[in-house]
């Protein structure tokens, strides 16, 4: 018997704030070189073209743009993660 793959799709306001992250930062030329990530993946995170991205390459997309993966992924903003850190 086959097994059945089941592709999940992030939540959208997951999706949105990578995209929205990925846009505040320039070029996907400038972030491929900050973060070594391929720049078609970055350009398909850009516009949604990932519906799931893995924990690996959010966590060195969050790195690359300083923020904390809370941050990236529109659970929290930096605002309210300094206040939490003073």
């Amino acid at each position: 018997m086959a097994t059945k793959r089941i592709i999940r799709k992030a939540p959208q306001f997951v999706l949105d704030s990578i995209s929205s992250s990925i846009r505040q930062f320039g070029s996907d030329a400038d972030l491929h070189r900050q973060t070594s990530i391929p720049q078609p993946t970055i350009t398909r995170l850009r516009h949604q073209g990932i519906n799931n991205p893995s924990i690996d390459l959010l966590l060195d997309l969050a790195k690359g743009l300083d923020k904390s993966l809370d941050e990236l992924v529109g659970l929290t903003d930096s605002a309210t993660e300094s206040l939490v850190s003073q």
